[in-house]
């Protein structure tokens, strides 16, 4: 996703799925700081998924989910 971009229709609808709301979202690069403020993080493929890893610190309290598993 380029940074100020909406989110794919096909990950706005994988979203609401797990009943969240992105059709206002706009994209943007994530931080270090962002990851340990949020509450619950989802990645939409697994590629997504081992970056936001590589630059999550094993203290953040945060809880990450893939868009295809359970949280």
């Amino acid at each position: 996703m380029t940074a100020d971009q909406p989110a794919h229709a096909d990950m706005v609808n994988a979203a609401r799925r797990l009943r969240y709301d992105l059709p206002a979202h706009r994209g943007q690069q994530v931080t270090l700081e962002m990851l340990e403020w949020a509450d619950s993080v989802l990645a939409m493929d697994a590629a997504v998924l081992t970056t936001l890893r590589a630059i999550w610190s094993p203290s953040a309290r945060a809880t990450t989910c893939s868009a295809t598993s359970r949280c």
